[in-house]
């Protein structure tokens, strides 16, 4: 539990900083431990959604949709992550 929080919250840290590639690791590590974290999903949704890994966003946020039933944050990624993908 502490290793998983510990992880997260340095997630959220490298996302202050744009360093994407580092919460896109850390969130990765957080839910190889716990594969419904939702906040590691939304992270790590995001991470990818800011290196134009849309597709890889948009698998994260489904699953935090359906782990956590859905939040505003959740569905306007989702929106926007799908859109992006149209384009792909």
């Amino acid at each position: 539990e502490l290793k998983i929080a510990c992880l997260s919250n340095r997630a959220t840290c490298y996302s202050q900083f744009h360093n994407y590639k580092k919460v896109i690791e850390d969130c990765t590590r957080v839910l190889e431990m716990d594969p419904k974290h939702v906040k590691a999903l939304i992270r790590r949704g995001l991470a990818y959604e800011a290196t134009e890994k849309y597709k890889l966003g948009l698998e994260d946020m489904r699953e935090a949709q359906a782990v956590s039933g859905g939040s505003p944050v959740i569905s306007q990624a989702i929106a926007r992550l799908t859109a992006n993908c149209r384009y792909l």
